[in-house]
């Protein structure tokens, strides 16, 4: 992350194991985080947290302490290609592939 980040991870007590693709998991965690740390380019936290949300599903969230998105950004985050990266910087492929 950088020296000027930091990580925190938050995984809900008595959680346990559940099934999933290591692969796929750990490439969405990835692309999630480096989103966070790129819209804190001063520096800050990103939480990652994971708890259960119902009787068979994980949540996951990743929080940071960046300024947000615009209605207008948050309206299209998921779609390939689309980057408010400067050209060089991302393909806009992250999110869709997290989503």
């Amino acid at each position: 992350l950088g020296a000027a980040h930091a990580l925190s991870v938050f995984v809900a007590p008595g959680l346990g194991s559940i099934p999933l693709d290591r692969t796929q998991a750990l490439r969405a965690l990835h692309v999630l985080v480096d989103n966070a740390r790129d819209a804190m380019p001063a520096g800050g936290t990103i939480l990652v947290t994971a708890q259960p949300v119902g009787d068979d599903q994980l949540g996951i969230s990743v929080h940071d302490q960046g300024p947000g998105l615009t209605d207008a950004v948050r309206a299209r985050i998921f779609e390939p290609f689309f980057t408010t990266k400067p050209k060089g910087k991302g393909t806009g492929l992250g999110l869709a592939i997290a989503f």
